[in-house]
């Protein structure tokens, strides 16, 4: 389950390949399906060279989420990256926030766990409950289609050492439009 804590509410909840997002105050359920199969996975294999784009530097150490953790600096080698610091859990490594840095050290985008229990046994109703409550809400369904850069009018040329293409999908974006008026009958 993600949620997100500003900007417009939104729940997220994903249980294999069945994602719904939660728009309250819209009253909008977007329902999708990401295969696995045919998505390429979203982390793809952590090039070991990592090093050879990136500078890693330990700041020190810090809490999130209740856990002790130890931050760490990306520093890109070229133009082409952004500057990433990341918090990890000092007991197991686990993730637990990351910031995209721009240029200049500003924060572009901030990911976080707000609460976390490591080690704790899943509950799959905790994330199957709400995505089967949906009294109320007006669900959408979204279709991803597999596609290819050439077939949406893309072109891409070489890449920056390090970069590569892992799929390419079409799907809609944003948040669905209110039910359109009905029909007008006209004489």
């Amino acid at each position: 389950r993600v949620e997100a804590l500003d900007g417009r509410q939104q729940r997220v909840y994903r249980h294999n390949d069945l994602i719904h997002s939660f728009w309250p105050q819209s009253k909008i359920v977007t329902a999708e399906i990401r295969d696995a199969v045919a998505t390429p996975a979203v982390l793809p294999d952590i090039d070991p060279r990592v090093q050879e784009h990136y500078e890693l530097k330990l700041l020190g150490a810090d809490r999130v989420a209740g856990r002790e953790a130890r931050v760490l600096m990306l520093k890109p080698r070229d133009d082409f990256r952004f500057a990433q610091r990341l918090w990890a859990d000092a007991a197991t490594g686990l993730m637990l926030r990351a910031d995209v840095l721009n240029a200049q050290g500003g924060v572009l985008e901030s990911s976080a766990f707000s609460d976390i229990e490591v080690g704790g046994k899943p509950q799959r109703e905790s994330v199957l409950g709400p995505m089967k409550k949906l009294d109320g809400y007006r669900v959408v369904k979204l279709d991803s289609v597999s596609t290819t850069l050439e077939q949406e009018g893309w072109v891409v040329g070489a890449l920056p050492t390090g970069f590569r293409l892992v799929g390419c999908v079409r799907r809609p974006i944003g948040l669905p439009a209110a039910d359109p008026a009905p029909p007008v009958a006209r004489a």
